[in-house]
């Protein structure tokens, strides 16, 4: 009986699996359309970040994620310098995506149902992971219980989101 349930779920599995990279690829053929008919990929990549998107000391864009948005121009176009960079802050990148002010989105953002399934964004897959963790001084904390713990989290942003959902606390 249990093999029978583990079967029924690999194949429920694999059948969603290919049913959203067929819906992924629908899209994905019109974007690319779109791509080539401009002769360039429009991506919005955040506006300083170091390491991911930052314009160098002569002007020049640099960064993981401008590296992938070179990539997906070689792929798309046979050449990595067909390519445009919008910056956009954290509240502009979702309605510039959506509005088709730019192809591609390589920024920071986590992916959600709610962002997928709710406004529609399409996240055809991670290219980055990430993690979080905590700074402490050396040393003895003065600390009775964890109660007494304090935690800064930036305001409107998906982990602060994700920890007063679990927590319990707004």
């Amino acid at each position: 009986m249990r093999s029978v349930l583990l079967t029924i779920l690999v194949r429920a599995f694999w059948c969603i699996s290919l049913g959203l990279s067929l819906c992924s690829s629908a899209g994905a053929g019109e974007t690319l359309a779109r791509i080539r008919e401009n002769g360039e990929v429009r991506c919005g990549v955040t506006e300083q970040l170091l390491g991911f998107s930052f314009k160098d000391e002569k002007g020049q864009w640099r960064g993981f994620n401008i590296d992938f948005c070179r990539a997906v121009a070689a792929a798309a176009l046979g050449n990595a310098e067909q390519v445009s960079f919008t910056p956009l802050s954290a509240p502009n990148r979702f309605p510039a995506l959506l509005s088709g002010r730019i192809d591609l989105l390589a920024h920071t953002t986590t992916w959600t149902f709610g962002r997928e399934a709710g406004i529609g964004i399409e996240f055809p897959g991670i290219y980055f992971y990430d993690g979080q963790t905590f700074g402490v001084q050396t040393g003895p904390l003065q600390m009775k219980g964890i109660e007494d713990l304090r935690v800064p989290l930036k305001i409107h942003h998906t982990t602060s989101f994700c920890h007063s959902r679990e927590s319990g606390n707004p």
